[in-house]
């Protein structure tokens, strides 16, 4: 579907705000999931697991095999699909009528009862003991030999099915979900004298079931495609297989939701539109992200317009310090626990700006000025590079503390947070000797500094990778390494209690293996030249396998 931005009659009316157009996009996946492993099956409904009683007998449901479920009876059968997917519910019965049949899917099993979604789940592989918080579909069948399937896919590693039949035999004939997923062909292989194998794969898996249609945040709760999140899975896409065709769509899919201000919503497709400045700023970076990894000039030309309006936005918010006083919507920067953290935002959302809200301008103008460089207007460039200095350094006049030699995130020096040290670093010309501050603050993290997420710590490895600190990034990567032995299989949001088990910003830690510590890089727009850089510190990389021709040769 197209919105409002398609083409005008002639009078230049618009009659309709949606219709058809051909997507760039391939077909997604639409594969029989089978495998994984019935673990329990219970002669009742309750949300009490109480213990794993399966038999041979059940196992041939992952097989697509036929059950049969006496009549009168009720059952539980909770299948471990092995690992975390997203697919299409399918079911095929016959006989059986007036049954009931439900299946409901779950990212994992509680250890309390009447949790949340925020609440503690435990080790991932175990379901004994444990509580079932979960949703899906129920069908009432009439009876008979039907088949059912449902319009959108549902994601998670669990599938419970629960059966109540009447006065007539049940047959399952098959359970077995349809995966689905964007198609991916993996471009990469890393071989090193650490093993990073079950790190990168479940951060590939938590990737490919955030990438469909479009990038989504997560696949079992909101399914959005955020700015923020999306230009981090967009580089650890292109890193991963190379293909624009996702990061594209995001793009083109942004760029139509501008406001009459300029500015982007903050997340797109959705029908309540959110407006965040700062992400807003983020997608400059996006778009010259695409522009330097894929090569597709006249598409990223047609993104410079928009892109130019929103800057212009912000610019007209400064005041005399050349920073902006005020920024429309949600300026989210990320999920801190920390007391002068809320909401997302540095100091609350009634706050006066602060510097890691601050820091977004200097960063967007930057990259449009290395856009306009290469796509665009020289002059434009030019203007834009300047706007970006006076930025940064009104930011080092206002938040620069002498004594500590680090950024406060507020203006009265009170506050710290690892975010505004690494923004600081990704701007790259500041002084020297400010830059080692910056990075002395960031590999000793006192305790009051407020500290990066999942998502932020992008942030954080890249300046410390830029800087070959490998060995404090190898350090910030033992949450991700710990993963595989709590029983994920994909990146999950947050640290436990964490919300949602796959989240597709997790998954950053692939794009830094790949580009930071094998040190490969666009060194020009279009790929044109690479880059070839490692910083292994410590490790040994070894020659992978693959000897076919390298994208940077």
């Amino acid at each position: 579907m197209r919105d409002c931005h398609c083409k005008d009659s002639k009078t230049g009316v618009r009659s309709t705000p949606w219709r058809c157009e051909p997507s760039c996009l391939p077909e997604q996946e639409r594969l029989v999931h089978s495998g994984g492993k019935i673990r329990v099956c219970q002669t009742d409904h309750s949300d009490l697991v109480l213990s794993e009683t399966t038999t041979v007998q059940w196992q041939g449901l992952t097989r697509g095999e036929s059950v049969l479920i006496p009549a009168g009876t009720q059952m539980q059968i909770l299948w471990d699909l092995g690992n975390y997917i997203c697919a299409y519910p399918t079911l095929k019965v016959a006989d059986g009528a007036d049954s009931t049949i439900a299946l409901q899917w779950a990212e994992s099993l509680y250890v309390e009862k009447d949790s949340d979604a925020r609440c503690d789940k435990g080790f991932r592989d175990a379901c004994a003991g444990k509580y079932w918080l979960g949703f899906g579909d129920e069908i009432h069948h009439p009876g008979g030999n039907r088949s059912y399937s449902a319009p959108w896919w549902r994601s998670g590693r669990w599938l419970r099915i629960l059966v109540s039949t009447a006065d007539e035999p049940l047959t399952i004939h098959d359970v077995r979900p349809l995966k689905t997923a964007y198609p991916f062909r993996r471009n990469w292989e890393f071989n090193t004298d650490q093993d990073f194998t079950d790190l990168l794969e479940l951060c590939e898996n938590g990737l490919r079931n955030c990438v469909h249609e479009t990038f989504v945040d997560c696949p079992y709760y909101e399914q959005m495609q955020y700015v923020g999140d999306t230009r981090v899975q967009a580089l650890t896409w292109l890193t991963a297989c190379g293909d624009p065709r996702p990061v594209k769509r995001a793009l083109e899919l942004f760029n139509r939701s501008r406001w009459v201000n300029g500015f982007i919503a903050e997340r797109c497709p959705t029908h309540d539109v959110q407006m965040s400045a700062t992400y807003s700023l983020i997608q400059p970076l996006l778009l010259r992200d695409f522009a330097w990894w894929t090569d597709d000039p006249d598409f990223v030309r047609s993104q410079l317009p928009g892109t130019r309006s929103a800057l212009e936005e912000a610019l007209a918010c400064t005041h005399s310090t050349d920073l902006p006083t005020q920024l429309p919507g949600w300026l989210f920067v990320d999920w801190v626990n920390h007391p002068n953290w809320h909401g997302g935002v540095p100091g609350g959302h009634d706050a006066p700006l602060q510097s890691p809200v601050l820091l977004h301008l200097p960063l967007a103008l930057r990259a449009m000025a290395q856009l306009e460089d290469s796509f665009g207007e020289p002059l434009l460039a030019q203007r834009w590079r300047n706007w970006a200095q006076s930025a940064m350094n009104a930011i080092f006049a206002q938040f620069w503390h002498a004594d500590r030699a680090l950024l406060a995130d507020d203006s009265h020096l009170s506050c710290w947070s690892e975010h505004a040290q690494a923004l600081a670093l990704d701007f790259h010309d500041i002084p020297p000797d400010k830059k080692r501050s910056l990075l002395n603050a960031l590999l000793s993290s006192s305790d009051s500094m407020a500290k990066a997420s999942i998502y932020f710590s992008f942030h954080v490895h890249e300046a410390l990778l830029c800087a070959n600190q490998t060995e404090a990034f190898l350090q910030r990567l033992e949450f991700w390494q710990g993963l595989a032995e709590q029983g994920f299989k994909t990146t999950p949001e947050a640290p436990e209690p964490a919300r949602s088990d796959c989240h597709g910003w997790g998954a950053h830690p692939l794009y830094h293996c790949l580009s930071s510590l094998a040190g490969i890089r666009p060194a020009a727009p279009g790929f044109k030249r690479g880059c070839y850089q490692p910083s292994i510190g410590p490790l040994k990389i070894y020659p992978c396998q693959d000897t076919s021709p390298c994208r940077c040769s």
